[in-house]
């Protein structure tokens, strides 16, 4: 390859000049092979502009090749431009878009032949570019007709125009001159060449114009246009910017609206219903044919203002009418009332006006609107129907469905207690006063019957009277209008106070279903109460009968003995309790509050219970804290019951494992403290669902308890309830197949000296031989077999036995051996005895001033009948069954002269 010719300028001459261009300029010579053609071009001159736009640096391009620096202009076709200017002398010039080499541009190219090269002058014109391909797009794409006009006519529009008038191309568009695009006339009857020319001057003079057209499609029909008109300069020429915006649409929307209020305002007036309204910004008010009439204005006329129309209001109305407006402008809610107003003529009409608020970005109303109806006529039916339905005590409701707008008669008022009108008639009131827990079922009713699913609407429910109380209403509904594709729009119905009806039909059904109840448990009851008799029963019969019965060894003869004794005293348990049940259930159940050692009674308790946890093999324990005080002030047989029912039952319910018994002490103030006894096993353990039934009445934790383990269920609520009685509770922690946990708290007073005894210097005569002989024991006791067991127990231990079977005798036994000077040491009295009682013949005796020992004997065992048998007079009270030892240890207390015989 080689070089052509150099080209030889001054330096600085040509720098100079160069670098001023506001082009780049770039000078080529060429490089040919052997062959004398053209295989590149050097680099030899660059301008300081050409450095901007290429962005490079002179001197890196400086004496390298053009397809070495810039190989894609060998792909463009650029290359062999240039070879071809070089060769043939003839300048180029094109617009290219160059995107190689690290440019992205368009450039504006002029290439002439200099010497064995050329020169090449090129601009960047990008932004030039784009700015002509956006006016393209926003030109050819657009939806809106766009057309050049100059004073010859059409010179470009886009396609929007082109199809806009139903042209076949560009070509025939441009052809047709722009007289031929509008009708003759326009629709306000001037004619379109004469108004056209009016239009462009006003475009020509305010610089834009903007107006309503018809023009013309090429099928002759007639097409509404918005025209806007700008005048605008090109290539030095007066041109006009044409945008039409297609109307048909909006006409067609103004049209279909135009006949809507049209039909609007037919339905108004077949329906008696006007619409308004009122900016009060200008108190301008709008009304509607109707209104107009409502009001007496003849429809030609603009509605009154808002002062005019105020003065049309019945005097006795405007207050209130003002307050609601009022109120409605405040809260920005929707609004029903009823006013009179006065019409020209004088007469007198009811109108039933609602309204809403429209409120601006502010917060401020911007406009009221509503409607208003007359209900003059209405109103005089409703007022006779009311009358009607009053007279009956019946609220009438009358429910636009869509609407959600509901009129209530004033007997609905009035019926939860309200004043006429004081809430609003709208279907919300009646929500809001619907108890939750039935509007669910009210609503399923109401959808029910708007979807035809039952043949009326009808739902008895609770609402809210104004006093805050739940009152029974009987809402019945039927539908009064119906659409054409029979949906309900309306329904009519009535509201019927059934309160005092329901309350009562609920009560009965409580009362039945407690009865029901109650007769289950009872029944339950007594079959096991009839269980746990037999039951011992049987056995006490069966083992009599086989005492009676000869060939027995003595052996035989106290087991036999010893399994009626064992029974026995289960009877007597279960008496007990069924006693102490109905004593609690009468109120008539007391406790006492006496000095007290708790040592003793958890002593007495463990020992009572050691026996059955040993024949059950099991392990009885007892844990105290060391807090408990050495005496407290409670009622220790009661306290010593609770404990012995709940270890009773533990151990019962316990196979393996143990028992354990933990105690503490809690001071609460000076005066008083908590006993906590905490009872807890490794028995079979106890459900969440059985726990909650544990402390009621002829219950246990299930029914298979009762067939497994007996009982009669009653212990626990006994327990319960004395913990209550005692000032504290009974709970229960459990866990099934893990065991339980009961704990009883007691409220005990502060006790600062020692328990009282019967006879704390009466020392146990039970382990003596005759431990009452040469002691006189005088036994008043009616029943026979009382008497022969009083006498066998005391004869047996030594003492002289005399028996009278009624107060009377015993009376005059006791004062004849007083005055013969052989007393009796001790009186044994039944309580309970014909001709004199117990209790007559003790006062009388005390009365006589008899002071030596009487012992009451009753079956009755509360703190109560204790009581009662000290203030007749007697020393002291044993209950029946009487434990012969105690017995022979309580004559004895008494029988010796150590004891004091007069106990209060």
């Amino acid at each position: 390859m080689r070089p052509g010719p150099p080209i030889t300028i001054h330096a600085d001459l040509l720098a100079g000049v160069l670098d001023s261009s506001l082009d780049g300029i770039m000078a080529f010579s060429s490089i040919r092979d052997e062959k004398g053609v053209i295989a590149d071009f050097r680099i030899d001159i660059i301008n300081r502009k050409s450095e901007e736009i290429v962005g490079r640096k002179a001197d890196e391009l400086r004496g390298h090749t053009l397809l070495e620096m810039f190989p894609g202009n060998k792909t463009d076709g650029l290359f062999d431009a240039y070879a071809q200017v070089t060769e043939t002398g003839e300048p180029f010039y094109t617009k290219h878009h160059y995107a190689h080499d690290g440019l992205n541009h368009w450039f504006s190219i002029k290439a002439a032949k200099c010497g064995d090269g050329f020169t090449v002058t090129f601009s960047d014109i990008t932004e030039q570019k784009n700015k002509e391909e956006n006016f393209r797009v926003l030109f050819e794409y657009s939806t809106d007709a766009h057309l050049l006009f100059d004073e010859t006519g059409i010179i470009d529009c886009n396609q929007a125009a082109i199809d806009m008038l139903g042209y076949e191309n560009k070509q025939e568009m441009l052809k047709v001159h722009p007289a031929e695009l509008s009708p003759e006339f326009q629709p306000d009857g001037r004619r379109s060449m004469e108004k056209c020319i009016e239009m462009d001057q006003a475009a020509r003079d305010n610089g834009y114009h903007r107006f309503d057209w018809i023009h013309r499609r090429k099928d002759g029909s007639n097409i509404p246009v918005e025209v806007t008109l700008n005048p605008v300069k090109l290539a030095g020429k007066d041109t006009l910017l044409v945008v039409w915006h297609d109307l048909t649409e909006r006409v067609k929307a103004e049209e279909a609206a135009q006949d809507a209020i049209e039909r609007l305002n037919e339905a108004q007036e077949l329906a008696n219903i006007g619409s308004w309204q009122w900016t009060p910004a200008n108190n301008e008010i709008l009304w509607s044919d109707q209104t107009k009439r409502m009001f007496g204005v003849p429809t030609e006329q603009s509605a009154p203002d808002f002062d005019a129309h105020v003065q049309q209001i019945h005097p006795d109305d405007r207050e209130h009418w003002h307050s609601v407006v009022q109120q409605a402008m405040e809260d920005h809610k929707p609004y029903t009332m009823r006013f009179r107003t006065i019409l020209p003529d004088g007469s007198v009409r009811l109108i039933e006006g609602r309204g809403n608020c429209e409120v601006n970005d502010k917060g401020e109303v911007h406009r009221m609107f509503g409607t208003t109806q007359d209900i003059t006529e209405i109103e005089d039916q409703r007022h006779r129907l009311e009358f009607a339905l009053n007279s009956s005590r019946t609220g009438l409701w009358d429910w636009y469905v869509k609407e959600n707008t509901v009129y209530y008669s004033d007997t609905w008022y009035t019926m939860l207690g309200y004043e006429s009108g004081e809430l609003p008639m709208d279907f919300a009131t009646w929500e809001s006063l619907a108890h939750p827990e039935d509007l669910p079922r009210a609503m399923r009713a109401i959808e029910d019957y708007l979807s035809n699913k039952t043949a009326r609407y009808t739902c008895e429910m609770r609402m809210r009277n104004k006093s805050g109380q739940w009152q029974w209403i009987n809402t019945i509904g039927e539908a009064a209008e119906r659409d054409s594709d029979d949906s309900i729009i309306r329904i009519v119905g009535l509201h019927v106070d059934i309160d005092k009806q329901k309350l009562a039909q609920i009560e009965l059904e409580k009362a039945r279903d407690h009865a029901r109840l109650a007769s289950a448990a009872k029944s339950d009851f007594v079959a096991n109460m009839s269980h746990e008799i037999r039951t011992p029963m049987n056995a006490i019969l069966g083992y009599a009968d086989l005492l009676l019965d000869g060939g027995q060894t003595e052996a035989d003869k106290r087991n036999h003995a010893e399994t009626i004794r064992r029974n026995g005293k289960h009877l007597l348990n279960i008496l007990n309790d069924i006693l102490d049940l109905s004593k609690i259930e009468a109120g008539k159940m007391s406790v006492e509050q006496i000095t007290c050692s708790p040592a003793e009674i958890f002593d007495d308790a463990i020992s009572l219970m050691s026996p059955k946890a040993d024949a059950q093999g099991i392990e009885l324990n007892f844990i105290s804290d060391g807090s408990l005080p050495r005496n407290i002030k409670s009622d220790p047989t009661r306290v010593r019951q609770v404990l012995l029912n709940l270890i009773g039952n533990a151990v019962k319910f316990t196979k393996q494992g143990g028992v354990t018994l933990s105690v503490s002490y809690e001071p609460q103030g000076d005066e008083q403290g908590l006993l906590t006894c905490d009872v807890t096993d490794t028995g079979i353990g106890i459900g969440s669902e059985q726990t909650a039934k544990l402390f009621k009445p002829f219950s246990q934790a299930d029914e298979s308890t009762t067939r497994k383990f007996g009982g009669t269920g009653l212990g626990l609520t006994i327990s319960h309830n004395l913990c209550s009685m005692l000032g504290g509770s009974l709970t229960c922690t459990s866990t099934p197949g893990e065991g339980s946990t009961f704990t009883a708290q007691f409220k005990v007073g502060v006790a600062k000296q020692n328990p009282a005894t019967s006879n704390p210097a009466a020392p146990s005569v039970l382990d003596k031989k005759d431990p009452l002989k040469g002691k006189r024991v005088l036994v008043v006791e009616d029943g026979p077999d009382n008497q022969r067991l009083f006498n066998f127990f005391l004869t047996k231990a030594g003492a002289t036995v005399v028996l009278q079977e009624n107060g009377e005798l015993g009376f005059n036994d006791a004062m004849q051996a007083l005055e013969n000077g052989e007393p009796y040491d001790v009186i044994l009295m039944d309580m309970q005895m014909p001709v004199l009682d117990g209790y007559g013949a003790t006062a009388k005796l005390r009365d006589n001033g008899y002071d030596l020992p009487i012992i009451a004997l009753t079956a009755h065992a509360s703190p109560t009948d204790r009581h009662k048998c000290l203030l007749v007079g007697c020393t002291d009270y044993l209950s029946k069954p009487v434990d012969r030892q105690k017995l022979i240890q309580r004559v004895a207390d008494y029988a010796y002269p150590t004891v004091q015989h007069k106990v209060s």
